[in-house]
């Protein structure tokens, strides 16, 4: 799971997710360099928005724009959805 959350947050999150691995800290702008160093590493990824920041939402193998997310968010999105989670 990569994240802008503080290491906390993303930790209590990713354990209920029962994810292992958490990047936290990650500036809006490091976003989707990261997303493209994990594809080049053969890793797929997708990127779940809710916000406006988008190059990393486009990047992903997969975009999932939900609930709030802006115009921008949803029409980059692969897969959009209209409920929030």
């Amino acid at each position: 799971m990569l994240t802008g959350d503080n290491e906390r947050t993303a930790k209590s999150i990713a354990q209920a997710l029962g994810i292992d691995n958490v990047i936290s800290g990650v500036r809006p702008d490091q976003k989707e360099a990261r997303v493209r160093n994990f594809q080049a590493e053969g890793r797929r990824s997708s990127w779940l928005e809710m916000d406006k920041r988008c190059p990393a939402l486009a990047a992903a193998d997969v975009g999932i724009a939900i609930g709030s997310g802006t115009d921008v968010a949803k029409e980059t999105g692969g897969i959009i959805s209209s409920k929030t989670i």
